[in-house]
């Protein structure tokens, strides 16, 4: 079946389930065939039917009742970008959200700054949909708090996504696991930031070892004097 047989087809399944406008789809169906086939005659005056743009979309009428969108309405679908947005930057102007992440196409440009097109975003391993509306972390950052560990990760460890330091220990969850203390356990974050204050360029004591040290060294020079 040809196109000009699918526009003047009330019957196509695939015509019917995309334009969604009943009787008033088709007579404009029927009005557009009727365009195209004046330009076809009346040359560059007819050429005027075929681009016109009646709801400023950016997509010419005709091109609109190929696709299956509204010449009528500016966004079809209703998801905050108009149709010809939609168009250039790859996202379906026929469904709300175009990778089913569960933000809308419009919300993921206009306002959260994630990718339409993709599910996550930032390759943490939770949707881009999952993060803003249930974990509440930032689904542009696949580390939210910047611990060193990355959102999902965290969750599955038993750890906060959005807290950079999960016990309050006082030492980053991320470090604690390099240096092997439990980020859960705000104990052992005492003994890590002791090994923190060591110069491990100079070979140098830990501040809180030396420290002990030099009173003894100091203590038995003064009773050597006094002997």
């Amino acid at each position: 079946m040809g196109v000009a047989d699918r526009l003047l087809d009330p019957y196509d399944p695939e015509l019917r389930r995309r334009w969604l406008f009943g009787a008033l789809g088709w007579a404009a169906s029927v009005a557009i065939a009727a365009a195209l086939g004046a330009a076809l005659s009346l040359g560059v005056a007819g050429a005027v039917l075929v681009v016109a743009d009646l709801d400023r979309d950016g997509v010419a009428d005709l091109r609109e009742q190929l696709d299956g969108t509204s010449p009528w309405l500016r966004d079809t679908d209703g998801d905050g970008l108009a149709d010809g947005v939609e168009l250039d930057i790859g996202t379906d102007p026929l469904y709300q959200d175009t990778d089913g992440d569960e933000l809308d196409d419009g919300v993921e440009v206009r306002w959260a700054g994630t990718d339409p097109l993709r599910v996550d975003t930032d390759g943490d391993g939770w949707t881009d949909g999952e993060e803003h509306w249930r974990r509440r972390t930032d689904p542009t950052l696949a580390d939210t708090d910047g611990d060193g560990i990355a959102d999902a990760e965290e969750a599955e460890l038993g750890l906060d996504p959005r807290q950079k330091d999960s016990d309050g220990g006082g030492v980053a969850d991320g470090l604690e696991r390099t240096r092997g203390t439990d980020p859960r356990n705000p104990g052992d974050d005492v003994s890590s930031r002791v090994v923190n204050q060591c110069s491990c360029a100079t070979g140098a004591a830990p501040v809180g070892l030396a420290l002990p040290a030099a009173a003894l060294v100091l203590a038995l020079a003064r009773r050597r004097r006094r002997v």
